[in-house]
C-alpha cells in the first residue's frame, strides 16, 4: 500500500515531527487572527489585539534577531525578551527591554473573559 509519507518501496521520505508548508497557514491564522498579535519585524515592533483576560500568549515568539515570549493572564502581561523592542496593546506603546517586563492592563476596560 502506498502512502504519501513513503516512497513505492515503503521508505519513509519525511522527517518526524515536520508540519512542512502546509503548516504556515493555519499557524499564522491562529497566531494574528486569534491570539492578535501581528509582526513587524523591520521596525521591532508587535501590535497584540487583546479583549481577552483569560491566560493566552505565544512562546519563543522569532522576528529579526529577537527572541520573546508574551504571556497575558488576567490584567498582566509579562514579556520576556532577548532585545529591546516596542509593543503595542490595545493601541497602547510599551517599550519592552531585554529580560522580563510586568505590564498592567487594569486601565483597559473592554478586556472579558472568553
Amino acid at each position: 500500500m502506498y502512502m504519501p509519507a513513503t516512497n513505492e518501496t515503503g521508505i519513509y521520505m519525511v522527517k518526524p515531527d515536520f508540519v512542512g508548508w502546509s503548516g504556515l497557514i493555519p499557524i499564522s491564522m491562529f497566531v494574528e487572527n486569534i491570539i492578535g498579535i501581528s509582526v513587524d519585524g523591520s521596525t521591532n515592533r508587535i501590535v497584540w489585539r487583546t479583549d481577552n483576560i483569560s491566560r493566552h500568549g505565544i512562546r519563543n515568539l522569532r522576528f529579526g534577531n529577537i527572541t520573546t515570549t508574551l504571556i497575558c493572564e488576567g490584567n498582566t502581561i509579562i514579556a520576556e525578551s532577548t532585545a529591546p523592542y516596542t509593543l503595542v496593546v490595545n493601541g497602547v506603546e510599551y517599550r519592552i527591554n531585554e529580560g522580563t517586563n510586568h505590564i498592567n492592563l487594569s486601565d483597559d476596560r473592554t478586556r472579558r473573559v472568553y
